[in-house]
């Protein structure tokens, strides 16, 4: 759990670096479930015009995930490791 938990600190890092805040932030709870960084005011916002649940995980950012491992590791690990970790990332995504 601890390296899913520093690759998920690792990934908000990098999308903090190419996305400046609020943006940021935001990118980083819908793809990550990390909402932290999102400011109460926004939240408030969301929650206002009833679109809150864009900022929360859903099957279609799982889906989203899921592609993304799917296609970097296959391209490392092969077909059967790649889904192979594709299936563990999928049983253990916090």
């Amino acid at each position: 759990m601890t390296g899913l938990y520093s690759f998920r600190h690792h990934a908000k890092e990098v999308v903090l670096r190419f996305f400046p805040d609020p943006e940021g932030s935001l990118i980083a709870g819908i793809l990550l479930g990390d909402q932290s960084g999102i400011s109460a005011k926004v939240q408030e916002a969301f929650r206002l015009t009833g679109t809150s649940h864009i900022i929360v995980i859903s099957g279609f950012n799982i889906a989203i995930i899921a592609a993304l491992f799917t296609y970097l590791f296959t391209r490392v690990l092969g077909r059967a490791g790649g889904l192979l970790f594709l299936l563990l990332n999928y049983c253990l995504y916090p």
